[in-house]
């Protein structure tokens, strides 16, 4: 899909998987539909969507006159078209870290911290786990629509020293929201064969 479009060769395949998909009709879809699909919340025109996705997240480029002025008619600030478009770039790193961190034979455990200062989010900031438990089955980001979660990897040895008054799942309450309630990464390459 998409083969004639040149984006940033780091996450070329997540984004070739990417189906250019209106709001009204991503509302619809199911949770894993709905990971590969390129949407913008608010915006229903598939030209908007596709320059947006062709000249903003690919080639990094500004967008045509005609198609700010369809964004400024559905009352949607070209600041906020690029926040909410860059959801799609932090899960492509996010899906590229997440196989970096899982293949390092070392390093067995994974610290989780956040920019959220609200919600549920939040609370997964300071967790420490093994990286082969479990819960990362439902529990790795993305856990929201909007998540800025960062994951690194640490040695055993290394992860007290650093992190000494880390928490466990175990210490919290935590739910996240349905759409994501399950290890994107690891579907993302199940269905496309994509690590990045």
């Amino acid at each position: 899909m998409f083969e004639f479009l040149k984006p940033k060769e780091k996450y070329k395949n997540y984004y070739d998987c990417l189906i250019i998909t209106p709001w009204s009709d991503f509302q619809s879809l199911d949770k894993y539909q709905k990971i590969s699909a390129f949407t913008i919340e608010g915006i229903n025109d598939k030209d908007t969507l596709f320059e947006i996705y062709k000249n903003n997240l690919l080639d990094n480029k500004d967008l045509s006159a005609p198609t700010k002025a369809s964004i400024k008619n559905v009352g949607i600030s070209l600041k906020e078209i690029s926040y909410r478009k860059n959801r799609y770039l932090h899960l492509a790193k996010t899906i590229k870290n997440y196989w970096q961190k899982k293949e390092l034979s070392m390093s067995h455990y994974w610290y989780f911290s956040t920019r959220a200062d609200t919600g549920e989010e939040i609370k997964l900031n300071g967790i420490v786990e093994d990286k082969n438990n479990p819960l990362f089955d439902k529990h790795y980001p993305p856990n929201f629509f909007y998540d800025h979660t960062s994951v690194r990897a640490y040695r055993k040895e290394d992860i007290d020293k650093k992190h000494p008054n880390h928490k466990k799942f175990n210490d919290i309450c935590f739910t996240p929201e349905p759409d994501f309630d399950f290890n994107i990464p690891e579907y993302i390459f199940e269905k496309f064969g994509v690590k990045q």
